[in-house]
């Protein structure tokens, strides 16, 4: 007998329970992210749950968002958007496809550590979209710092901290927000709105870090990063350059490593980059191993539509841009739309 599946609309109760059960699941897999991304963006949800007869054997996440050709189902913003799956993956896979309306397109965000396995039997095409550095920090601090960062990133360490540089929890966004704008604006990248983080630290509350490296009380660079199961990811990160001589960054990174050694994770995600850019160099510094992202897209004909090429082609004109591509007003209209 061909077991049947079915999807459905999430069910709140279950889609926590189902989820809260996967070793797998990510912060963007979590309801508080859901109504983080709907509230600030306006997106339609579309999570969805699989169920073979009554048991729930997949929970998929995504929201509609704006595409020039019909519908792109996707997780906006984020690095991962698997679905969570017991049991066989390609049925599921498939079932996904095949739910799949003839205007719409498909998008799941993978990594070659989620255990997802049958895309390509059930018909998804592929298209790689960066790689993210994966820290094992399932042991003591001392010990990460010692055999994982290289002897620049330590001195670099000491150096901020002989300089004064300190480390403290920001009690409100705005402090980050204004660093935030200005890297968005160096980078001629539009940014999230204030709205966004603001729905990110109350929808996820214990799940998000926000942290300023201050010197002589102003704050000169801070870090977001989300922990969730055993991963902490680091999601966020800004900084004036004018103080990049005080290695305020450095800090930040072995102040997050350090606080995920003495918790529960098990992990530090660096987050995406690109391999040969000044942010992947900074990154290595620190140790880890490289994990690869993929976009899964049905149908496969158009996965052009998840490649990162174009954005990247578009980089040098808009840092040429930047105030208008940064502004407060503009950015977010063109963060909605471009939705990474």
């Amino acid at each position: 007998m061909i077991a049947e599946y079915t999807l459905r609309p999430a069910n709140e109760t279950e889609w926590e329970r189902f989820v809260g059960r996967r070793a797998n699941a990510t912060v963007f897999h979590t309801l508080g992210w859901k109504r983080a991304v709907e509230s600030a963006f306006g997106y339609t949800p579309r999570y969805r749950l699989v169920a073979e007869g009554d048991r729930t054997v997949a929970a998929v996440p995504g929201f509609e968002v704006p595409s020039l050709f019909g519908t792109t189902v996707t997780t906006p913003f984020g690095e991962y958007g698997f679905p969570l799956i017991e049991g066989e993956s390609e049925p599921v896979l498939a079932a996904l496809a095949e739910a799949t309306s003839p205007f719409e397109t498909l998008v799941l965000k993978e990594s070659n550590w989620s255990g997802t396995t049958g895309y390509s039997a059930a018909g998804f095409g592929g298209i790689e979209t960066g790689i993210a550095l994966q820290l094992d920090v399932d042991r003591p601090f001392e010990a990460v710092r010692e055999t994982s960062f290289t002897s620049g990133a330590r001195r670099n360490v000491r150096k901020a901290r002989e300089e004064g540089v300190v480390v403290t929890e920001a009690e409100t966004v705005e402090p980050y927000y204004r660093l935030y704008l200005a890297t968005m604006r160096r980078l001629g990248s539009p940014p999230f709105p204030a709205d966004f983080f603001e729905a990110l630290r109350r929808e996820l509350a214990g799940n998000v870090t926000l942290l300023l490296a201050k010197h002589e009380g102003t704050a000169i660079a801070g870090l977001l990063a989300f922990e969730y199961g055993d991963r902490c990811l680091i999601w966020g990160n800004a900084s004036n350059p004018d103080a990049w001589d005080l290695k305020p960054n450095d800090l930040l990174y072995a102040e997050i490593v350090e606080r995920a050694c003495e918790s529960a994770a098990s992990v530090v995600d660096f987050g995406r980059n690109e391999r040969g850019s000044n942010v992947h160099e900074f990154k290595t510094e620190f140790g880890g191993e490289e994990a690869q992202l993929t976009s899964l897209v049905y149908p496969p004909d158009r996965t052009g539509r998840a490649s990162i090429e174009a954005y990247k082609r578009a980089a040098p004109l808009a840092r040429r841009v930047g105030p208008i591509v940064a502004n407060r007003t503009v950015g977010p209209c063109l963060k909605w739309w471009i939705h990474e």
